[in-house]
């Protein structure tokens, strides 16, 4: 059950229900016909939502849990019905004014399993900021972007050259083949020869050949 439909559910007992614990106030022992008792009364939240809560013999909450979590759960008694947990409507009559007071509130007593809620608690801590020198090195400078910008050059110009070879080899055998250009047999053979080589050369440019073409020097970019 949420905090915000304990309002109109008077009466309910045996459910669960989850808030944040806002203040607490002293909690009160004493002793009567039935033995020793407790009660202390606090304020619990969820979102907007607000309601009092008294515990009633159990353990003290210190102002120490103010802010945290908390989820209250009924258990089964012996019979199966679940205890611990229960919503009323407290009343009582000013001993100065004789005037009848009454607010709704939660209570919970011993058969009910408080666990507390980490998950929740707080806010999301903050990402560390960027130091400055982190931010620098993001940064491009013109002569980056300069230098970048001759590298994709270079790389288009080794892509251009690969495409310009390969299509003029296909093009120069379909006109051929189709009659549309004489060309001698031989002297076929020497153009597709000289084609084929621009091929393989290009298929085997040396590694660091290349590297240093794509990548260039730095010196180069002023």
């Amino acid at each position: 059950m949420q905090i915000s439909e304990m309002q109109r559910n008077v009466g309910i007992e045996g459910m669960s229900f989850e808030g944040q614990i806002i203040s607490v106030s002293n909690r009160k022992t004493g002793s009567g016909q039935y033995g020793p008792y407790s009660f202390q009364n606090i304020l619990l939240a969820d979102g907007d939502a607000k309601i009092s809560a008294s515990i009633r013999n159990r353990d003290e909450i210190t102002s120490d849990m103010k802010g945290k979590w908390f989820s209250f759960s009924s258990t089964p008694d012996k019979n199966g019905k679940n205890k611990g947990v229960r919503i009323e409507e407290d009343k009582w009559k000013d001993k100065e004014t004789g005037e009848e007071h009454s607010k709704i509130q939660v209570v919970i007593t011993p058969s009910a399993k408080m666990s507390e809620i980490k998950e929740k608690e707080g806010t999301e801590k903050p990402k560390p900021s960027a130091t400055k020198s982190a931010e620098k090195k993001t940064e491009m400078s013109k002569a980056d972007w300069e230098l970048k910008d001759l590298r994709v050059a270079r790389m288009a110009a080794i892509k251009d050259e690969g495409f310009f070879v390969q299509a003029t080899s296909v093009v120069t055998a379909a006109l051929v083949n189709q009659g549309i250009v004489g060309v001698e047999a031989d002297k076929l053979e020497a153009v597709m020869e000289r084609i084929h080589t621009q091929l393989k050369k290009l298929g085997e440019i040396d590694r660091k050949e290349f590297t240093d073409y794509v990548w260039g020097s730095e010196k180069e970019v002023k």
